[in-house]
């Protein structure tokens, strides 16, 4: 007699699930959480709005006054626009297209931010011009401050901002920018992730009994097969254990090296379809763990507009806030 199995049972069904999120590690650039109880669809449309839809603030216009540097405008107006600057205020603020206070001209308080650089070298010693030399109109949106990260483990004891030129005796640079907001689908410098990767929990199961049957050397040989330290031997009861499945990396060397040995069987692994390891590294624009709620925030407006537009023919209109987002993409 055939019995259906769950899975074959819910195919086809529609029902609510509860996603769970478990935070392994928080700093200020980087995340790493375990999401459970979800689809791979959800999880890889919160990775991808991470990366391309989560708005931050960047440099998008120069206006070059003087440039006696060795890079040419364009060069030097492209390093600008890459360097990170701190965001948290751009989920509130408009975007230039949208902004009714200056009709679209994208230079107001409320979707712009001005900054300014002045920088000459008056000496024989080289002088770099970084991102501290940019001069902000507003206090909340400066460039991004590395100095405190724990990588920096510069030669130089005094802290550096990001390098824009070097100027010799006599250079100058002179220039006034506007920063805006905008996402990363529209220009990579607007994407406030560095990475964003997820992958499939692994679950390792070994045949104790297969894996009794086999020499301290073959067990050895067994346990060195893998490329990363997935498995090892117990001094004492020279049982091979699973020390980190996580290190797994689906390479399958295990399964191939148990097959060589004519064991096949001997260890089972296979991926939870509902379990993701994430790990979310931020550009320092907004913080890591901003950077998902932001993407969850995102991602609900869009699910909104996609209710909406099953609702209503002038669903184009009910966008609401997110009605940017879609039209600018």
């Amino acid at each position: 007699e055939f019995t259906k199995t769950k899975e074959q049972e819910m195919e086809g069904k529609s029902y609510q699930r509860f996603p769970k999120v478990n935070i392994r590690d928080l700093r200020d650039d980087y995340a790493k959480f375990d999401l459970r109880d979800t689809d791979a669809s959800v999880a890889n449309a919160l990775r991808r709005v991470m990366i391309a839809e989560v708005p931050t603030i960047a440099i998008d216009l120069v206006e070059i006054e003087v440039n006696s540097t060795v890079l040419n405008d364009e060069f030097i107006a492209h390093r600008l626009g890459l360097i990170p600057l701190t965001s948290d205020r751009a989920m509130s603020m408009r975007f230039s297209r949208d902004c009714d206070a200056c009709d679209g001209d994208g230079q107001c308080e409320f979707c712009s931010v001005e900054f300014h650089l002045r920088a000459k070298c008056i000496n024989d010693q080289t002088l770099d011009v970084t991102s501290k030399d940019l001069y902000s109109s507003d206090h909340t949106v400066v460039p991004v401050d590395f100095s405190d990260a724990s990588g920096a483990g510069f030669d130089t004891p005094e802290p550096r901002g990001i390098i824009i030129v070097k100027l010799r005796r006599g250079q100058e640079l002179r220039l006034r920018a506007i920063a805006r907001k905008g996402i990363g689908k529209d220009h990579a410098k607007w994407s406030p992730a560095a990475t964003v990767t997820f992958m499939y929990e692994p679950e390792i199961h070994i045949n104790e009994d297969m894996m009794g049957s086999l020499t301290l050397e073959e067990k050895r040989s067994f346990v060195e097969s893998s490329p990363t330290k997935v498995f090892d031997i117990n001094p004492t009861t020279q049982q091979v254990y699973v020390t980190d499945r996580e290190l797994y990396a689906y390479d399958d060397e295990v399964l191939k090296k148990a097959e060589a040995m004519g064991k096949p069987g001997l260890v089972e692994i296979y991926a939870k379809e509902d379990s993701f390891i994430f790990t979310v590294e931020s550009t320092g624009a907004i913080k890591a763990s901003q950077l998902v709620l932001n993407a969850i925030e995102i991602l609900k407006q869009k699910l909104d507009a996609v209710r909406l537009s099953e609702d209503t023919v002038e669903a184009d209109e009910q966008f609401g806030e997110l009605g940017a987002h879609m039209r600018g993409g």
